[in-house]
């Protein structure tokens, strides 16, 4: 997913190169290999611990261009199944400096948008939906669960708002391990993160 989302954002900015051209095919190939592989979609119950998941990930400057890529995947989860129901892998829209920021913009832009899911699964199932976000930037839960302020403004406003989300919602974020993170292979090249994730939304 990563490779797919830095190649379109290459196109849309650079003359096609040879290099992206044989980016391109090797894609391809791949997808040629595993064609006969698809979401895999589980039967949940409604009356059982039926929560929304969402893993958010950055990898700092890790782009061609030095821009630092963003990404997460939610799921609904209940009783150990998950279902994949959205997931974005992006350049940031804004530049950061730090591994902090990074995390803490793809975070928020995770929470955004499992909200609106939430919102729209719960009118429909009349139930409440907690969400549980994860990260495995210890900085960034010390930064949320801690009354001391860091010291760049707008990351600090960032930070600001996801702690005002989570005292408004039925949200909670938690710490995940790196070798846990399911949002890696939406911000690295590789293949250990990508395997990681395929053996829990692919069958």
């Amino acid at each position: 997913m990563y490779r797919v989302s830095t190649l379109i954002s290459r196109l849309k900015s650079e003359t096609v190169s040879f290099d992206i051209i044989k980016k391109i095919n090797k894609m391809i190939r791949e997808t040629h290999f595993e064609k006969n592989l698809s979401l895999n979609i589980p039967s949940l119950r409604l009356e059982s611990d039926l929560h929304f998941e969402v893993y958010a990930d950055a990898s700092l400057g890790n782009n061609s261009d030095g821009s630092t890529q963003g990404g997460f995947i939610i799921f609904l989860h209940s009783s150990g199944k998950r279902i994949p129901l959205a997931w974005q892998s992006r350049k940031l829209k804004r530049i950061v400096h730090s591994t902090l920021a990074a995390e803490t913009l793809a975070l928020s832009d995770g929470i955004d948008a499992a909200i609106v899911l939430r919102d729209q699964m719960q009118e429909g199932i009349c139930k409440k939906l907690d969400i549980f976000c994860f990260t495995d930037n210890k900085s960034l839960l010390d930064s949320i669960n801690s009354l001391k302020n860091v010291s760049e403004r707008r990351l600090r406003s960032e930070i600001a708002g996801i702690r005002e989300v989570i005292g408004r919602e039925a949200l909670k974020v938690q710490h995940v391990q790196s070798g846990l993170q399911l949002a890696d292979a939406l911000t690295k090249d590789s293949k250990s993160a990508s395997s990681k994730l395929k053996s829990f939304v692919l069958m």
